[in-house]
């Protein structure tokens, strides 16, 4: 890439960044830092610094949480995201005989059964969901494991998946990845708590209109007309 093309790039990105804060109405640096973020991750992209598989990396850490209520219920859900999710996620998870099972060789977006194992020993018996990058939640590799409800029997599956390479996620941090990997960009992202606090039908309205988009959408069409404004005052 040119000097020239990045400059391009970098001046676009950057008056879009602009926008966005401006028109959130909330001023604030730490909203402008996360528009600007984004903007060094598309940067860098466009260089060829983080890209793999035609996706955006930001994070190579492969992390993984319990994605459901911490209460005891008949399913619970361990999200585990990253470039290495199917391959950790394989050393443990087995057919009834105890053999393991290569999720790297299995299509994105079916779902799988077996067992979790911990060596020879037996822990649950789960279906597991895959979803292979860039079609998934945070755009990378994703996969859920639907286990047994229960608090106790979630853990003991997030142990063993710690001790096989993941690290235990942050909180928000599955949005924050998709929101760094271009999933979403930052107003979908503050949508997502909006829509799981949603209390009455129209604040589930307004929030999942957001979420698909309608102030990202009215954004892009301000920043086409300012940005033709600008060329013509420049030309």
């Amino acid at each position: 890439i040119t000097f020239r093309a990045l400059k391009r790039i970098f001046t676009r990105e950057f008056d879009s960044c602009i926008i966005k804060t401006v028109l959130a109405g909330r001023i604030k640096p730490v909203l402008f830092l996360s528009n600007f973020l984004n903007l060094i991750v598309l940067v860098c992209a466009s260089c060829g610094i983080i890209k793999r598989k035609g996706v955006f990396m930001f994070e190579q850490e492969t992390i993984a949480a319990i994605a459901t209520s911490s209460k005891n219920g008949s399913i619970s859900v361990i999200r585990v995201s990253g470039e290495n999710s199917f391959s950790i996620v394989s050393r443990i998870f087995c057919n009834e005989k105890g053999t393991l099972i290569d999720l790297n060789e299995k299509k994105s977006h079916t779902v799988q059964y077996g067992f979790i194992f911990d060596g020879s020993k037996k822990i649950d018996e789960v279906l597991v969901l895959l979803m292979k990058a860039p079609k998934s939640y945070t755009a990378e590799d994703v996969v859920e494991i639907q286990c047994h409800g229960g608090h106790y029997i979630c853990q003991v599956i997030l142990d063993l998946l710690v001790r096989h390479g993941v690290r235990v996620a942050e909180p928000g941090e599955f949005t924050k990845r998709a929101f760094l990997n271009g999933r979403l960009d930052l107003s979908q992202a503050e949508a997502v708590m909006d829509v799981i606090q949603s209390k009455s039908e129209l604040a589930l309205s307004n929030s999942m209109s957001q979420l698909r988009g309608s102030i990202k959408n009215r954004i892009q069409k301000l920043r086409e007309v300012i940005l033709e404004d600008v060329a013509y005052l420049e030309a």
